[in-house]
Parts: structure tokens; C-alpha cells; sequence
């Protein structure tokens, strides 16, 4: 393992300033010299306290050279209601896992080959039924209009080499479209959480992460009980609080992106926007 400081870490001394919550890390000579060998590039000696600090304290963020799971060990888990045509876009960037499965929450036209809800139980509950129907070491939450970017689990798997990592979530970027809000949400987007891996806690500069995209390990999500199918809204950030309260460390890595479909204005089509055709042609008239 090496140690990818934050770019808000800095150094004054034998100490270290940064973290989140902003904290002042003083140093000995030996753990000033081992700071200074890890940002040259030097390997971390296993088991050192040190850097399991730094790390703790979002100083500092690990980075693997291997990992032991692959797409096999992971199950995608994808709620849907009403707008299963998003699949035929998604499901083909799935392929890799060892298996997805779709969860109907109570369209009115069945999805064909999904688990069904035959009335909608909320995306809570879409999701307890995704991961519980799952065998694979990890669960892949992926909402039915993202799309992963080729590579995506490549920087999200090396993260649960640390068996202390119950959750880790890449990148969300909002695609490009033709309105204004569509312009808007490609830099300002409530999921876009930023390009700096983080420590992911409340208090911290990433506080929550949503189940747009996620990837969580499926023992992690039967000891705290999955969701909580009560809530209808702000279910994620309630699963992630709740998985950091149980002890578990839950990870940022922007290195890996997701891309999901912008917002539709209000005065857009109620079918809602098309990923065929994202983004529009040029020329074309945005909606709204």
C-alpha cells in the first residue's frame, strides 16, 4: 500500500494540519521521516500505526497495487419503476458482475426477468430485495439511468483490501444535456461529491454518499439490517450514518465515474430524458 496525501494536508514542522475535522497531527522524528518516505512514494510497511491515523483522519487516503476481488464477486442491485427502458443502456456495462439483479417496484407494466413488488415499496425496499436475492462477497447499487464508465470498479475494489472498508463510492458526474439545468447539473450536480478522495463520516467534508452508485459488502448490509424501509427519502444517507455507527470505514474514490442522466426540466416530456441521443445533437432544441 501508498499513501495519497490530501491536497488539503500540509506540513508545518514535526506536525501535520488537515483532516476532517481540521485537526493539528504532531510528530515524532521517526513518524516526520516516515511521512516524508511516503510522500516521495514509499511503500507502507503493514500494520503501521501511523498511517492507519492519517488515514482515519482523511490526511491521507490509501492506494493499492493489487486486489484481491474482481467483477465476479460483486452482484449489481438496480431499482426500477416505470422507466425499465433505461436497462437496455445500462444492463450491457453489467456484463462483468457476477450477476444483476432488477427490482421492480411496482411498475404498472411488469419489467420482464425482474424480482417484483406488485405495489411500490419505495426505493428502501427495492434494494433490501436486490441485495438479500444476492450470494457475492459485494452488492453494486447502481440507480436504472447511470452509467458506469468502462473500468469503473477498477479503482472501488482495491479499496475493500482493508478489511475495515464496509462501502466505497465512486464519482457521480451528470451527463451533458441541452437545458440549462442540464448545463447546471454538469458542475453543480447534488451527487457530484468532487474530484478528492475522502473519508466519508458526518462532520467530514464528505458527510454521505448517495446509492446512485455504490458498492457495499453484503455482510456489512445483514448486520445492520439493509435500509431502512421506512424512509422514502434520504434512505442513503441514513445507510451510510449507519454503517460508519457499526464501526465500518466507508470510502470516496473519484478516480472511478459513473455518469447519471441530468433532471429533466419541468416543462420536458413526462417520459422523462432519453439516454439514446445524450447529449443532443447539435442544433437541436433543448427541451424546456
Amino acid at each position: 500500500m501508498k499513501l495519497r496525501f490530501d491536497p488539503a494536508t500540509t506540513t508545518a514542522g514535526h506536525a501535520l494540519i488537515g483532516g476532517a475535522p481540521l485537526r493539528v497531527m504532531r510528530l515524532s522524528e521517526t513518524g516526520a521521516r516516515l511521512v516524508g518516505q511516503w510522500r516521495d512514494g514509499a511503500e507502507v510497511v503493514s500494520g503501521t500505526g501511523l498511517a492507519n491515523r492519517l488515514i482515519a483522519a482523511g490526511m491521507a487516503h490509501p492506494e493499492y497495487a493489487t486486489a484481491r476481488l474482481r467483477p465476479a464477486d460483486v452482484t449489481g442491485v438496480i431499482p426500477v419503476r416505470d422507466h425499465a427502458g433505461h436497462l437496455a443502456e445500462l444492463l450491457p456495462r453489467l456484463a462483468e458482475l457476477a450477476r444483476t439483479v432488477v427490482v421492480d417496484d411496482g411498475s404498472r407494466t411488469p419489467v420482464p426477468g425482474a424480482l417484483r413488488h406488485t405495489v411500490a415499496r419505495g426505493p428502501a425496499a427495492a434494494r433490501n430485495t436486490g441485495w438479500q436475492d444476492a450470494d457475492t462477497e459485494l452488492v453494486a447499487f447502481l440507480d436504472a439511468d447511470t452509467r458506469p464508465e468502462p473500468g469503473w470498479l477498477d479503482a472501488l475494489l482495491p479499496q475493500f483490501e482493508d478489511p475495515g472498508v464496509v462501502a466505497v463510492a465512486p464519482r457521480i458526474r451528470s451527463a451533458p444535456g441541452g437545458s440549462r439545468l442540464a448545463a447546471y447539473e454538469r458542475v453543480r450536480s447534488s451527487l457530484d461529491l468532487g474530484d478528492t478522495p475522502a473519508q466519508v463520516r458526518p462532520g467530514a467534508r464528505v458527510a454521505y454518499l448517495p446509492t446512485a452508485a455504490l458498492v457495499v459488502r453484503r455482510a456489512a448490509l445483514r448486520e445492520i439490517g439493509g435500509f431502512d424501509e421506512e424512509l422514502r427519502f434520504g434512505e442513503d444517507v441514513d445507510l451510510v450514518w449507519r454503517l460508519v455507527s457499526a464501526g465500518g470505514s466507508v470510502r470516496y474514490e473519484p478516480r472511478s465515474e459513473v455518469v447519471h442522466a441530468p433532471r429533466r426540466p419541468r416543462c420536458a416530456s413526462p417520459a422523462g430524458p432519453r439516454w439514446p441521443g445524450w447529449p443532443p445533437r447539435p442544433g437541436r432544441a433543448p427541451a424546456g
